[in-house]
């Protein structure tokens, strides 16, 4: 699979962590041998929740301060 980021190789990898200090977790998900990006279905979900939000002009937090996101019009 092709990394959309750098356009390097992207594989399958298991990820786990089995520190004490951080607490024991596992997942799976797409790792790029070039640039080290993770993608993954939660981060997936949260792109498409936050393609949508910026779309339908909802108010996102932003620094600390909330600010509207406005749709942008169609150029005709």
């Amino acid at each position: 699979m092709k990394c959309e980021r750098c356009g390097g190789l992207r594989l399958w990898f298991h990820f786990v962590n089995r520190r004490k200090s951080s607490g024991w977790w596992q997942y799976d998900g797409w790792l790029c041998m070039n640039c080290g990006e993770i993608i993954d279905p939660l981060i997936l979900m949260n792109r498409h929740t936050q393609r949508a939000m910026t779309q339908s002009g909802t108010p996102r937090s932003f620094g600390g301060k909330v600010v509207w996101v406005r749709q942008r019009d169609a150029v005709a």
